[in-house]
């Protein structure tokens, strides 16, 4: 809640002097074809991912479907957009819906946990790209905050420390014992609860180690490949940047609506705690627009700030009617 609070203050805040005329103005430009427009980016991130995500589970060797799947990234990714710390949430949820779904616990946990491997070495190799396309944008952003570049060499660090961070988690699960130390680390807890549930289900870690272990002893080509997917999700994100920039008026270029899309998404998991970025995310594009001297520069802020969220909350509104669907389905099921 104080996430929330500090989010719209700080909304009210940036855009306190904005010309609301002006705002309008550029909204009632795109229409309802352009409107139409905004959603597609998100879309087609969304549906490479979960066939990204479903290679992965292939890779471990658990068939699943697309649509299933489909279904269970975007009623994560709801939760993760309009909860506190939801993205450390809807992981936990992605496990519950995939176990609802009939899918063994091994599988499902294992599942998350390779695709969260591919968020971060995709997300490394997606930081790079940016710092490369994006360099003169993230230069002038990094003048007009600090009077100095080098905001291009944080984020290649920032890329580098992702990749090595991925490197650490396949050096830790290759080795097939991780869930298995989990448990056992687990088991020490005095707690009741967590005990009687962790009791008579042994073989379930043991099974995530060996699942984890075969994926990550893949040929690298075919890591490689599944990578890619991912890679290009991070890159449809960009898109969805440069197009609705393009929507309200402001012709950036790919790199640039790339090295924008980049800052505001790590500042984003930087301040996890707060739904969606609420008012950083807002603020961020404003402030980016005046680092790089687009004319009225708040008001189209506030133009592009009005249409994304828009989008998000209509994929939000989809993904918790899934959720609320899947959920209403497993209260209605018969008791064996």
């Amino acid at each position: 809640m104080a996430g929330f609070v500090v989010g719209v203050a700080l909304i009210a805040w940036v855009f306190r002097d904005v010309d609301l005329s002006a705002v309008s103005a550029r909204l009632s430009t795109i229409g309802f074809v352009g409107s139409l427009l905004a959603l597609i980016p998100a879309l087609g991130s969304g549906l490479i991912e979960t066939l990204g995500w479903q290679s992965a589970f292939s890779l471990l060797g658990i068939k699943i479907g697309f649509l299933a799947l489909f279904r269970v990234r975007t009623a994560t990714e709801a939760a993760a957009q309009t909860l506190p710390a939801g993205v450390v949430f809807s992981e936990s949820l992605k496990v519950a819906l995939l176990s609802r779904g009939g899918m063994a616990m091994d599988a499902a946990v294992s599942g998350t946990v390779a695709r969260k491997y591919l968020l971060m070495t995709s997300q490394s190799a997606y930081l790079a790209l940016a710092a490369l396309f994006g360099f003169a944008g993230l230069e002038a952003l990094s003048r007009y905050l600090i009077g100095r570049g080098g905001l291009t060499v944080l984020l290649l660090i920032t890329g580098f420390g992702i990749g090595l961070g991925a490197l650490f988690i396949r050096s830790a699960l290759s080795r097939g014992r991780l869930a298995t130390r989990v448990r056992e680390l687990l088991r020490r807890v005095p707690n009741q609860r967590l005990q009687r549930s962790l009791s008579g289900n042994d073989s379930w870690s043991s099974a995530t180690d060996g699942r984890l272990e075969r994926f990550f002893r893949v040929r690298p080509r075919d890591e490689l490949g599944v990578t890619a997917f991912f890679l290009a999700g991070w890159l449809f994100e960009s898109f969805e940047t440069f197009l609705l920039m393009r929507l309200v008026g402001v012709e950036l270029d790919f790199g640039t609506a790339m090295a924008v899309e980049v800052v505001l998404s790590m500042l984003r998991m930087a301040v996890f705690i707060v739904p969606g970025g609420l008012g950083i995310q807002d603020a961020g594009y404003a402030l980016f627009l005046q680092a790089l001297g687009v004319p009225e520069a708040t008001a189209t802020g506030a133009a592009f700030a009005v249409l994304k969220r828009s989008k998000e909350l209509a994929y939000a509104v989809l993904g918790y009617g899934l959720l609320a669907l899947d959920l209403r389905a497993v209260r209605s099921a018969p008791v064996p």
